[in-house]
């Protein structure tokens, strides 16, 4: 379940990173290198790091994002970013969950996950909003997650991904990174 839950963050993820980048392309702007370093942590660490990621990322990089988009007038980017900020949230929720599950074994984690591919709405596969309560895009266009979905090829990318949820990344310079400008 909670392998799952990780897979389903790192898919949410990537739509966020996915939408992001097609906005600074379509701006004018580049990627800049990036080698990820991290140390492997046990299971409870792994969920501390987590909400502390989802935490800065909805406390204080996204906010930033947001004001900088609105004031230089990408209304593209101020959408993506307010969209990303809402799933850290629920995000940051999903993972304190996971943690408190590992003290409560009568706290149940989804089996499953329903994630937004627009927007990174990862929500209960049981339970969740038709249309996405984010971005408004269609259920049918979700993609499930579930323990099925870690099969070999997929496990490898969530490793990848995983990875990339949980180095501690910070900008070099406050919202450094968001617009061509910067990068």
């Amino acid at each position: 379940e909670i392998a799952a839950m990780f897979h389903a963050t790192a898919v949410a993820e990537k739509a966020h990173v996915d939408r992001q980048i097609t906005v600074l392309l379509a701006h004018g702007g580049n990627l800049g290198q990036f080698k990820p370093e991290f140390a492997p942590y046990n299971l409870r660490e792994n969920l501390k790091k987590a909400i502390d990621v989802e935490h800065y990322e909805a406390m204080e990089m996204y906010p930033g994002f947001i004001v900088i988009s609105e004031k230089e007038g990408f209304d593209d980017a101020t959408e993506s970013f307010e969209w990303a900020l809402k799933a850290e949230i629920k995000h940051k929720d999903i993972f304190q969950m996971a943690l408190a599950s590992l003290d409560n074994p009568d706290i149940r984690l989804p089996k499953a996950y329903m994630v937004c591919p627009r927007c990174g709405n990862t929500m209960d596969a049981e339970n969740y909003n038709s249309p996405c309560d984010i971005c408004e895009n269609d259920a049918s266009k979700f993609v499930k997650v579930d323990w099925r979905s870690l099969r070999i090829g997929s496990f490898l990318h969530f490793l990848y991904s995983l990875v990339q949820l949980l180095i501690p990344w910070r900008p070099v310079a406050p919202y450094q990174c968001v617009f061509k400008k910067y990068i």
